[in-house]
């Protein structure tokens, strides 16, 4: 999937409760909620975002808000029961209290714009990675074939192989590639990884250029056995991933971001109508904005056109994005 060039990272950690019981592993959030437990609005997209924290040494967290991207990593010094998240320079991101924490369960206190005791202050739960993609159920939906007894998955944010290198497989693809002139261009494209580990079938699907394909490829086979297998309860099995590259032009990414921002800050005051006007402004210039569309289909729900609400949020999904599926769920039945 590509990477949205404006992301909301909510920076969180997980730990326990003294240095000597820390235990370092990746975590998923599952809920959000204040602090005295009262829900967050749905409009709130960290509310139902996938997000990740994965421990991947001594003083270090890689943040993701989605499956596909190791995430970014930030510095944390903790200091019973007080954790601060900074940056690669030291300035603090973000502090946190740990309210629980045992070896597959977590609960952080976020502190808000007045301390650990304000009514803005969220509490994040989460679950061990594993237990995360051990709850997985499989159904028609989740398969993309069957041969015999093999069966190739669509790979999703509880089923998924793991690039074996540092950088995300995104960066990786598209190392070398000549930079892009000032147009808007699209490239996608499908891959098998097996459950030998081993990536293969290649197919691109939607292209721009032979010079963009070619180099592509020359990295997809370069790089085709650095994979750990998706597990699905215990057993390697088949999936298929996606990938793709939007490029804008500024004439079409900075009003873009100028109609989200005033989008977000009418839906603030609860001018839904207002906020619809300028999501429909910023993705006429940038369909694939998940961001803006996930916005703008709580903006229609709030005033009633639940039917263009369902069909925004159909669309997120299309464009291969999880934001919104707890909404789709429960308002498109």
């Amino acid at each position: 999937m590509y990477k949205f060039l404006l992301l909301n990272f909510y920076f969180l950690i997980s730990f326990q409760v003294s240095k000597a019981q820390f235990n370092a592993g990746s975590w998923i959030k599952t809920k959000v909620t204040y602090r005295d437990g009262a829900e967050i609005d749905d409009g709130n997209p960290i509310k139902y975002s996938y997000t990740r924290y994965n421990f991947v040494k001594k003083g270090n967290v890689r943040v993701s808000t989605s499956y596909e991207h190791k995430g970014a990593q930030f510095q944390y010094q903790f200091s019973n029961p007080q954790l601060k998240i900074m940056s690669d320079v030291g300035f603090v991101v973000n502090e946190f209290l740990v309210q629980k924490s045992s070896e597959s369960e977590l609960v952080l206190l976020q502190k808000g714009n007045a301390g650990f005791d304000g009514d803005d202050c969220l509490l994040f739960y989460f679950i061990s990675e594993s237990s995360f993609q051990n709850s997985f159920k499989p159904n028609a939906d989740n398969i993309l074939s069957v041969v015999g007894t093999d069966t190739v998955y669509f790979a999703n944010e509880k089923l998924y192989p793991e690039y074996k290198g540092d950088k995300d497989y995104f960066d990786v693809l598209k190392d070398g590639v000549p930079s892009q002139p000032s147009a808007n261009l699209y490239f996608f494209a499908t891959y098998i990884v097996g459950k030998d580990g081993r990536a293969d079938s290649l197919k691109i699907i939607e292209s721009f250029s032979p010079e963009f394909n070619k180099r592509i490829l020359k990295n997809f086979y370069k790089t085709r056995e650095n994979w750990q297998p998706a597990m699905l309860h215990g057993k390697p099995v088949a999936v298929q991933m996606k990938q793709e590259y939007r490029y804008f032009s500024s004439h079409s990414m900075l009003p873009a971001y100028n109609y989200d921002k005033k989008g977000g800050d009418a839906m603030k005051k609860g001018d839904f109508a207002v906020a619809v006007y300028f999501f429909d402004m910023g993705l006429g210039r940038v369909p694939s904005d998940v961001q803006m569309r996930y916005k703008r289909a709580v903006c229609k729900h709030e005033l009633g056109n639940n039917e263009g609400a369902c069909k925004d949020l159909q669309i997120i999904q299309q464009l291969g994005n999880n934001s919104g599926r707890e909404l789709l769920d429960k308002w498109c039945k």
